[in-house]
């Protein structure tokens, strides 16, 4: 297990420049006997370094989370946890990322168990290169539905920069943002998690507009 040493929210894809430089790691061991390694850089560092130094061989799946926050609709292009994911797909290999909604309503391990279900019920074999994009809905567990295949939601972030200023008279910006609940349809990731179901959306590494790329090969050539 390869993990950050502090919560990195909406870091996205960043990872650490390639070039000279130190990425602090630290060795733990829990009571189980399970051990993983603390890493003082982004997600995706943590991935990196799992896959490319840390592990003898590839894993069968790797799994980030559960993220304590919802990474649904729009949230999969800032996720740090998306973007973790993304990283085992860019080398091929299956990834799943579990995220949750705030505040949590019970301990994770009654969660935990029920994504180490779903992680069981998958053909994993599958999905290399892909990432399954896991969104709990805001209930207990025991309230859970159950599971539905989703499609991502278009919600938008609308965004307010007030313009603040400090006591030495400094102006600063205060980032003011919610995500519009505008589902899009009862199919997407937002509606079914406000039915309390979990949403499951498959990513892929390929963003190509398919229907675009036809238009401008037809305008330009192939």
């Amino acid at each position: 297990m390869s993990l950050t040493w502090s919560p990195r929210s909406r870091s996205s894809r960043a990872w650490a420049v390639p070039s000279p430089c130190t990425i602090p790691c630290a060795c733990t061991r829990c009571k189980s006997g399970f051990s993983g390694t603390a890493v003082a850089g982004t997600p995706v560092d943590c991935v990196k370094l799992a896959l490319t130094t840390l592990l003898p061989q590839p894993p069968d799946l790797v799994v980030v989370g559960i993220n304590n926050g919802a990474n649904k609709g729009v949230d999969v292009f800032y996720s740090g946890t998306v973007g973790a994911a993304t990283e085992a797909a860019l080398r091929g290999l299956p990834a799943v990322a579990f995220s949750r909604p705030r505040p949590e309503l019970e301990p994770p391990q009654a969660l935990a168990r029920h994504a180490a279900s779903l992680v069981d019920a998958v053909d994993w074999r599958c999905c290399a290169g892909k990432v399954l994009n896991v969104n709990y809905p805001r209930c207990r567990v025991a309230e859970i539905k159950g599971i539905r295949a989703a499609r991502m939601a278009e919600s938008r972030w609308a965004e307010n920069y007030e313009r603040r200023e400090d006591p030495a008279g400094r102006p600063y910006w205060w980032i003011a943002d919610f995500l519009k609940r505008d589902s899009g349809g009862d199919d997407t990731d937002i509606a079914l998690m406000e039915g309390n179901w979990v949403a499951v959306t498959p990513l892929q590494v390929d963003r190509t507009d398919r229907e675009l790329l036809g238009r401008l090969q037809e305008r330009f050539g192939v």
